[in-house]
């Protein structure tokens, strides 16, 4: 069967009467488009008036499309995606108003992000390498790496990383894999996306923000420490030899995705000479470094870790590795996966990935991005929305206010301390970081403690505790500025610890 895959944009256009309208609608994109794809994709309506922000309603316009590529769009603006192919034309109306868009091709405006020359095919399980060589060579195309994921639903099929050799361009290399009739296993062509780490070494000025910012009270020295939970880290690497590491790590979970192939055991992975940004070994220190009586302590230190390296020593990683990472962090047992990375380009690899763990049960904790004042778009994978998939952004010092590195935007579940935090570092030394990767592990402590004590939780059920037992920042209820509040781990565990009220100190309400 021919396959025809299509990467698409969308492209705004915003039509207007008259006599003149009392406001503007305009549709927007909100990720990219997969037109064969069943994952959906989404849009955003926005009215403004005449010296008045931009209004989010989605949910209020009336949508339409009129090619059958599109089988249904909902009424937040997501766009369920049929087994067609083709341009879409999607309308949406408001009051006396109409806007629409067109999902057509890649908007060369949107490459930011996309690595030049490179795409990821996935492959059906059993797909031979020398098939796919082959197919890569009659499309103009080499194959770097294949990635055999290993597990089941998406992590059983092959992701294989291809480069152009004849200069075709991004949108052209797409089209002429996807639709070559003869492309035997060939699922999806996917852009191969670089994504960063969210976090950055700090100057040592401040003290690190108290466990009682987050709600720790006396669990730890209750015994409610996460113990037999696994969090996987996929991070930049890790100093395991670190006194607040060591023996955290599940024997034989290891390994480096970081080149998209190599997968070294955890004997010669981790070295000195492998972690020398500390981005990775502070990441997992605050979700579960161990009370040894030095250093930092966890949210949850009797958690296990599984330290899978994607990003290099730039912090730099991408897509296809990201996914991999998930999918060996399934295969390791994970119960919470910790991301703290991300970049503004969304990948359905990515999302695929994430939405295998979802369903397995497993929590994923992601990083809401550090763009801040800079005005804030949607960071990837946090800004997917998938129920069980936590999005979490930074407080300053005192957890009472949003940091001003950290994005806004309607896909921000939680806060936690992530301004001058101190963590443990590579070489057995201690610093301080910024950002949202280090608010990050403090959800993810918490939701290994949670799920220490009440395993039978699904991930949605996890993300709605922690959600409605946030202490709220700004006014009740979620809010873009600060999603549902600081993350409160006592008051989460509230309902499923008979003493809480003796362990859990909640006495901080009092907004300066």
């Amino acid at each position: 069967m021919r396959r025809a895959i299509l990467v698409a944009a969308l492209l705004a256009l915003t039509a207007v009467s008259c006599p003149p309208l009392p406001g503007v609608l305009q549709v927007t994109p909100v990720s990219l488009v997969f037109l064969s794809s069943p994952l959906p994709f989404n849009l955003k309506a926005l009215f403004s008036e005449p010296g008045q922000p931009p209004l989010d309603i989605s949910g209020q316009a009336t949508w339409s499309s009129d090619n059958l590529a599109v089988a249904v769009v909902d009424d937040d603006g997501t766009v369920i995606v049929g087994s067609d192919i083709g341009v879409a034309h999607i309308t949406a109306r408001f009051q006396n108003l109409e806007a629409s868009a067109t999902v057509s091709r890649l908007d060369a405006t949107a490459t930011g992000e996309f690595i030049p020359g490179q795409i990821v095919a996935q492959f059906t399980p059993g797909t031979s390498a020398s098939a796919i060589s082959a197919l890569a060579e009659e499309n103009g195309l080499a194959l770097l790496n294949l990635l055999p994921l290993g597990g089941s639903g998406f992590c059983s099929s092959l992701l294989a990383v291809l480069e152009d050799q004849q200069n075709q361009g991004l949108e052209q290399l797409i089209i002429a894999l996807g639709g070559d009739p003869d492309a035997e296993g060939l699922l999806r062509v996917d852009p191969k996306v670089r994504y960063g780490t969210a976090g950055f070494v700090s100057d040592p000025g401040e003290s690190s923000p108290e466990p009682a910012l987050v709600g720790m009270g006396n669990l730890v020295t209750q015994g409610i420490t996460g113990q037999g939970q696994r969090i996987a880290v996929v991070d930049t690497g890790f100093d395991l030899s670190h006194p607040d590491l060591s023996g955290s790590a599940v024997g034989g979970s290891a390994i480096n995705f970081s080149d998209e192939g190599s997968q070294n055991d955890i004997t010669d992975l981790f070295t000195m000479s492998e972690e020398v940004i500390g981005h990775g070994t502070g990441v997992a220190a605050l979700a579960l470094a161990r009370r040894n009586e030095t250093g930092v302590v966890g949210i949850a230190p009797g958690a296990s870790l599984i330290p899978i390296k994607a990003c290099n020593a730039d912090g730099e990683c991408t897509t296809p590795a990201v996914a991999a990472s998930i999918c060996h962090a399934l295969n390791q047992g994970a119960e919470v996966i910790n991301l703290s990375l991300g970049g503004k380009q969304p990948s359905v690899l990515v999302q695929e990935a994430i939405q295998e763990a979802l369903e397995r049960g497993v929590v994923v904790v992601a990083a809401a991005g550090n763009e801040g004042d800079l005005g804030s778009s949607p960071h990837f994978p946090a800004a997917f929305d998938l129920p069980g998939l936590i999005a979490v952004g930074a407080t300053e010092n005192s957890g009472w206010f949003r940091a001003f590195f950290s994005n806004r935007g309607s896909y921000l579940d939680l806060m936690a301390p992530g301004s001058t935090v101190i963590s443990a570092a590579p070489d057995s030394q201690y610093e301080f970081f910024d950002g949202t990767s280090f608010a990050t592990p403090f959800v993810s402590g918490a939701a290994a403690l949670l799920l220490s004590q009440n395993p039978g939780l699904t991930p949605a059920q996890v993300e709605s505790t922690l959600e409605s037992a946030a202490t709220d920042l700004q006014s009740p209820g979620p809010d873009i500025e600060t999603g549902w509040g600081r993350l409160n781990v006592c008051a989460a565990l509230g309902g499923v610890l008979e003493f809480a009220e003796t362990v859990c100190d909640l006495t901080r309400s009092a907004k300066p």
